[in-house]
């Protein structure tokens, strides 16, 4: 099944390989489908990848069932001038996000430019989306720094500097064990002792 995407919204890169439908259209929507938000906030040299990434992930895995995509970023993240214009054309703003409930969000990470995650400027926001997403969704996925931000904000967690190519167990105060494998990255979880 296609994947459909909300306001007919639909990226080029997408829209050329013919995989995407323009949603809200004439025939309605099915009864049994999922909404899902993408909220894409990679760099500008990463966002369209990052969106034919996850269009074609959610295209493969829907099988039969179909799939509402509404795009999303979050405010302050630097942008050229061509990253916003590609925002403005087919992404939402985020003051339509909070009214609305989702059966599913994604959200991308974003390079840091700070040391402490708290202090960049599109922190604020960030953790009102996390604020959000467990109130209005029912799952989440937590894609790059957006994961690290999420034990930052939910556990108070910081991500630390440690060596690539290692392996880090984390446990959360609520109990929750992530396996996290850090490959050519600079920046990973700290681990905290097993119980």
């Amino acid at each position: 099944m296609p994947l459909i995407v909300e306001g007919g919204r639909i990226p080029p890169r997408w829209a050329q390989e013919g995989a995407c439908r323009n949603g809200g259209g004439a025939c309605g929507t099915p009864t049994e489908h999922l909404n899902i938000a993408l909220i894409n906030n990679m760099p500008d040299a990463a966002l369209e990848d990052t969106e034919l990434q996850f269009f074609d992930l959610l295209d493969e895995a829907s099988g039969d069932l179909p799939i509402y995509l509404k795009l999303y970023s979050l405010t302050g993240i630097p942008r050229t001038d061509r990253g916003q214009r590609h925002l403005n054309s087919f992404y939402y703003s985020l003051d339509e996000l909070w009214q609305t409930q989702f059966d599913g969000v994604i959200v991308t990470g974003t390079e840091p430019r700070q040391p402490n995650l708290r202090d960049e400027p599109y922190w604020k926001v960030l953790a009102d989306v996390f604020d959000w997403a467990e109130r209005n969704t029912v799952s989440a996925i937590l894609s790059c720094l957006a994961a690290h931000a999420s034990v930052l904000h939910s556990d108070g967690i910081p991500v630390t500097a440690c060596p690539t190519n290692s392996l880090a167990y984390l446990i959360s105060p609520r109990k929750t064990a992530i396996r996290y494998l850090s490959a050519r990255q600079s920046v990973c979880v700290s681990p905290l002792p097993m119980e």
